[in-house]
């Protein structure tokens, strides 16, 4: 079965200490000790950042059962390339679980059998594309996996502790980012599926004092699910919409009251969800890459070279997005 790639981004950033503020050259600096040029400088963190990510032997990732490791290949480094002028590291690494003690069998004779023993690993390749400005604290990080497979737990579990420093600096804190033009994107393709609403209903003296039940409340979820015509997935539609429950009690509580989340998907069955009293921006939707580049469709690897360029244009809007939120939030 082929795969079916998809892409995570997040933004990365450095937690000194202190409240001093550190870039990256900072950190590079001081877990390093080499005074060099900012080429120099970038060439170093990078090459300890493919050594760590397992350049002549895999890491294991016992909680996982998964290992990675930098792109087998004859030429050394090859799978991995620095743009020090750019502040970019970015490549392929290859990853997968082990420890699964299973048979196989070859499909066009049944009898013609072997043993995948628990030190053998089913590997699958993946890009990574790790932008590390060296004049700021904060950078992004993009690593490609699929809907059926993913190393991205092990990778982080990997990449967290590297960018901490005993005194200086904890471990690299990550968070998740979609660009805007992906949340619009699902959105304009989407329809409210469910409304769900919690809350805690405490149970009673007597259930409360019976020796056999140790609980003193349960958590009950309402939904509520469209059955007529399709709600589309706007502030205004939903806000019109939440508004009608407000007659809607449970237990002398108006529905609107409630902890309230909207899930919803689009017309291929992707879904997402957020909060009600959150904005739309705040869903997450997958980014998934069969439409936007070339993607083998025997195995479902991506073109890495056009996987490359996909990441370098969105690094771009990206930045210009942020710049815009923070020219806002400066006015």
């Amino acid at each position: 079965m082929a795969l079916n790639p998809i892409l995570n981004i997040f933004q990365i950033q450095l937690k000194p200490t202190n409240d001093e503020f550190k870039t990256f050259k900072d950190f590079t600096i001081l877990k390093f000790g080499h005074q060099r040029n900012d080429n120099q400088l970038f060439q170093l963190l990078s090459s300890n950042i493919i050594k760590e990510l397992g350049e002549t032997e895999f890491k294991k990732d016992s909680k996982s059962k998964k290992v990675v490791g930098v792109k087998k290949s004859a030429e050394i480094n090859d799978a991995f390339t620095i743009h020090s002028n750019k502040y970019i590291l970015e490549g392929i690494i290859e990853g997968g679980k082990y420890d699964n003690l299973r048979e196989y069998a070859d499909i066009n004779d049944k009898e013609s059998r072997d043993l995948l023993g628990r030190d053998k690993a089913v590997l699958d390749l993946y890009y990574v594309y790790l932008y590390m400005p060296y004049d700021s604290d904060k950078g992004y990080l993009m690593i490609q996996s699929y809907t059926e497979e993913s190393i991205l737990s092990s990778f982080l579990n990997i990449i967290k502790p590297f960018f901490s420093l005993e005194k200086s600096f904890f471990n690299l804190k990550v968070t998740n980012y979609v660009p805007k033009k992906f949340i619009e994107e699902f959105a304009n393709k989407s329809t409210v599926r469910v409304f769900n609403f919690k809350t805690v209903l405490p149970i009673g003296n007597s259930l409360r004092e019976s020796q056999k039940i140790k609980t003193d409340a349960f958590e009950v979820t309402i939904e509520l699910k469209p059955l007529n015509g399709k709600i589309p997935v706007d502030h205004n539609s939903i806000s019109r919409t939440v508004e009608t429950f407000r007659g809607i009690e449970f237990d002398g509580k108006s529905l609107s009251d409630l902890d309230a989340r909207v899930y919803i998907s689009d017309s291929n069955k992707k879904k997402a969800h957020f909060d009600i009293d959150k904005q739309l921006e705040t869903i997450r939707p997958t980014i998934y890459l069969q439409d936007k580049i070339g993607i083998d469709e025997e195995t479902g690897l991506p073109n890495f070279s056009e996987m490359k360029l996909f990441c370098e244009n969105l690094l771009t809007e990206i930045e210009d997005e942020v710049n815009d939120y923070e020219n806002i939030d400066e006015l």
